[in-house]
């Protein structure tokens, strides 16, 4: 039986969800099962590893758990703090569940840098009369002319294009024809074709744009408390996570 099945039975308190999992761990309970990536952990959950592993577990008050397993070790994981907030438990609980049931649809890349100098973030994007704003997103790339591909992340994968002419702070937008509010990868190649970079981004109308980025902004302020040594691939899919759970909010 799948060791999130035990919430549904009562059998522990939900205290986190996986956020990385690298190497073998497998939960010490119900026939030891692979640790998944997305997967809610309960309160004195117990991971083991064989080998050399690393595990990183967010914690529904805000913070992180990080373990770093050199050979055979087991990972305990205790409750959260009494004074968490409950709103914010509320809300990483959802955006955990969000995480879990859709991480399958999420693009697979390492990092969000892409040619030369050029840097894109997670992001929302406001949408009015199908012009799509993308200053957001792009935090560094050189001024100059660009093809852009939106894809949807969370219903039947349609893509959508448009061309850029990037100069901010004056030309950040661009027509995106038949663009709707929701979930995307958005990536930009240069006009010779050349892969500049990728992220995922929600789209949203205005004025439900400025709300989710000022959400998004909470969670970087967040992260920024998280421990130098955090593994970069928990802060990537949880940054991730929460943009398929603004895309829910963004119509």
């Amino acid at each position: 039986m799948p060791f999130w099945v035990g919430l549904l039975f009562g059998q522990g308190k939900q205290v986190g969800f996986v956020l990385a999992s690298q190497g073998e761990w497998k939960w010490a309970s119900n026939g030891n099962p692979k640790v998944q990536v997305g997967e809610p952990v309960l309160e004195h959950g117990t991971a083991r590893a064989t080998g050399k592993a690393r595990l990183t577990v967010g914690i529904l008050d805000g913070t992180v758990k990080s373990f770093e397993c050199p050979a055979n070790c087991v990972a305990s994981i205790e409750g959260f703090r009494d004074s968490a907030d409950p709103s914010l438990r509320s809300r990483l609980m959802a955006v955990g569940k969000t995480f879990f049931s859709q991480k399958e649809t999420l693009p697979v890349y390492a990092m969000s840098r892409g040619a030369s100098a050029a840097q894109f973030q997670q992001a929302v994007l406001p949408l009015k009369d199908g012009q799509v704003q993308f200053a957001a997103a792009l935090v560094r790339l050189d001024a100059g002319n660009y093809k852009i591909r939106l894809r949807q992340l969370q219903k039947n994968g349609a893509t959508y294009n448009g061309d850029l002419t990037w100069d901010p702070p004056n030309a950040v937008s661009a027509m995106v024809s038949g663009v709707s509010p929701g979930a995307y990868e958005l990536t930009v190649d240069s006009s010779e074709g050349i892969r500049m970079g990728a992220a995922s981004v929600v789209v949203a109308m205005l004025p439900t744009a400025a709300k989710l980025q000022g959400e998004l902004e909470d969670a970087r302020r967040l992260i920024a408390a998280w421990p130098a040594e955090t593994d970069p691939a928990a802060v990537r899919n949880f940054l991730n996570a929460l943009i398929l759970d603004l895309a829910q909010r963004s119509q």
